[in-house]
């Protein structure tokens, strides 16, 4: 899409070029999207809020029968703790299911400005082959999604938080997870957004997630800490503890041997590097460029 087509369109049309993000989560009866049964679906929609923060919207769910001589493998079953023939689950065929939450998927497209939605999952690839494959064997029509691109919190949570478990990265970004809730579609679905909205308003706010926050203003050539401005000097700072507006300065970080080169666009270390760099040196050098007008100066 040219630049020139996403003027006038909402935040999240000009944020996502024009593609809505919508997290969905599906429990199944095994791994084969063709044979094996979609048990249940959960769907959250994002929107931009006034701030310009992506944000959860509503949530869509819906328990699924098993379609005709669909394959149940135990395990999965044992592993998701789902009887697919409760009588009290409540499950609809799966035409009444898509609709149920894919319908308001296509009303948030629209209202929205953007074009298509665009699955965001963990593990999405797996989401969106169930999808995908249930629309067209129960002869949905109009799947909102894009057949085949999308966002997955594995690689994202990989790059922000060196973490690929859902659970082990929402812990580390500092939310809670809760393992008796775990393998219900929206409990991970919600869980999943929360972190996908997490880590794309880390970028928003001008941070990167999982970094130990620390250096010099590069514009004021003063010795700051990001973030909580009463925390004491040098302590890593997770980036969940971060106010919503908090705004990260620019500023460059070097270690005294030189590794890092000091200039005018923010460079951070990872929080583990700089506590290992700390361990092995007497202090760190904190360096401005010189053109500041300021000298090298180290903190012991």
């Amino acid at each position: 899409m040219q630049d020139y087509e996403l003027k006038g369109k909402t935040m999240i049309a000009r944020r996502f070029r024009g593609y809505l993000p919508v997290v969905v989560d599906v429990e199944t009866g095994g791994f084969d999207s063709r044979q094996d049964a979609l048990l249940e679906i959960a769907v959250v929609i994002l929107e931009m809020n006034g701030q310009g923060l992506l944000v959860p919207l509503a949530t869509h769910a819906c328990h699924v029968e098993p379609f005709p001589d669909a394959r149940l493998d135990p395990k999965a079953l044992a592993f998701n703790g789902i009887d697919p023939y409760h009588p009290f689950r409540g499950a609809l065929p799966e035409l009444e299911a898509l609709h149920q939450v894919l319908d308001p998927v296509r009303q948030s497209v629209k209202s929205s400005g953007c074009k298509r939605a665009i699955l965001v999952g963990h593990n999405a690839a797996f989401d969106l082959g169930f999808v995908n494959a249930a629309s067209h064997r129960a002869g949905y029509k109009r799947n909102p999604f894009h057949p085949f691109s999308t966002f997955d919190t594995v690689s994202l949570a990989g790059l922000a938080l060196g973490e690929t478990v859902l659970a082990q990265a929402l812990m580390a970004a500092g939310f809670p997870w809760d393992n008796r809730e775990a393998h219900s579609a929206i409990y991970d679905a919600e869980k999943t957004a929360t972190l996908f909205c997490w880590i794309v308003n880390q970028w928003r706010l001008g941070r990167s997630p999982g970094l130990a926050l620390r250096g010099f203003d590069t514009q004021q050539g003063a010795l700051v800490d990001t973030g909580y401005p009463d925390q004491p000097p040098g302590q890593t700072i997770r980036a969940a503890d971060f106010p919503e507006q908090a705004v990260q300065p620019q500023f460059s970080l070097a270690i005294d041997d030189g590794l890092i080169e000091p200039d005018h666009t923010a460079h951070m270390l990872p929080a583990p590097a700089i506590e290992e760099g700390l361990r092995g040196m007497d202090g760190m050098a904190l360096k401005i460029p010189a053109s500041t007008g300021h000298t090298d100066q180290t903190e012991q």
